[in-house]
This record gives structure tokens, sequence and C-alpha cells, in this order.
């Protein structure tokens, strides 16, 4: 009976060291597995920082180039109103003269008093719409110019 109960205690131990040999497994591999899930949370976070920073930085790129774009759009207004202003001072002191179709010859039209100061008050009103309709042409030159800056660079890749 002794050699059983021996035998018995002997089993015994060696179940339990094979259970803690098992547990001991166990953990390292919990162990393992945490560090592991850590790792790969730490990198999941530096991907994610560093996508936000990229797409900040694009985005301020992007705010740069649209107000480079912004203004050059005012400057071309600016431009536009100031060769409109130009036209006008030009054509009222005789330095530009409008083509022939802008001229309407007063004894053309029955009944139009031939008048010198109606002629000329017709003539001045020519020359300013005139320049109007240059200022309106280089001012939407600059809107289409604007629009197309802003397209181009907004299918940049």
């Amino acid at each position: 009976m002794i050699r059983a109960l021996g035998a018995l205690v002997l089993l015994l131990a060696v179940a339990f060291g094979v259970q803690t040999w098992r547990v001991g497994v166990y953990k390292l591999a919990l162990q393992q597995t945490a560090t592991a899930k850590v790792k790969v949370e730490r990198d999941a976070a530096k991907a994610a920082t560093a996508a936000s920073e990229a797409a900040r930085a694009s985005e301020r790129a992007q705010a740069d180039r649209l107000a480079d774009i912004g203004r050059q759009y005012e400057q071309d207004r600016a431009n536009a109103q100031a060769e409109h202003d130009r036209i006008v001072r030009d054509l009222r002191a005789g330095a530009v003269r409008l083509r022939a179709w802008w001229d309407c010859p007063a004894a053309a039209v029955p009944g139009a008093d031939a008048g010198a100061g109606s002629r000329d008050d017709a003539a001045e009103l020519r020359r300013a719409s005139a320049a109007r309709i240059v200022g309106i042409a280089d001012e939407c030159d600059a809107h289409v110019r604007a629009a197309q800056a802003v397209i181009l660079d907004d299918r940049k890749p």
C-alpha cells in the first residue's frame, strides 16, 4: 500500500508539474498576445496620426494655392478696372479712336438734330459704352482665369 500511495503521490506530482508547465505556457502566450496587440495599436495610432498630419498639410497647401488664385483674381480685376479707366481716358483725349461701326452719323438718322452738342454727347456715350464693354470683358476674363485655376488646382494629383 505504501508503494501504491507513493505511486499516487508521484503521479500527482507529475500531473501538478505538467499543469504548472501548461499554465506557464498559457501565461506566456497571453503576454505575447498582449504585447503584439499593444504594438499593433501603437502602429495604428502612429499611422492615423501620420494620415491626419498629411491631410492637414494637404488642406493647408490647397488653401494656400486657392489664396494665391484669389489674390491673382483680385489683381486681374484691379487691372481690368485700370484698363477701363485708361481706355476712357484715351478715348476722351483722342489717343484711341473707335472703329467706324461705332460712329453714328447724325445725318443718317431722319429727324436727328445736327447740332454739335448732340454729336459730342453721342460720341461721349459711345466712348463710355465702348470702355464699359472692354472693362466688362476684362473682368469676365479675370473670372474665367480664376475659375480655370481653381479647377486645374483641384484636379492635380
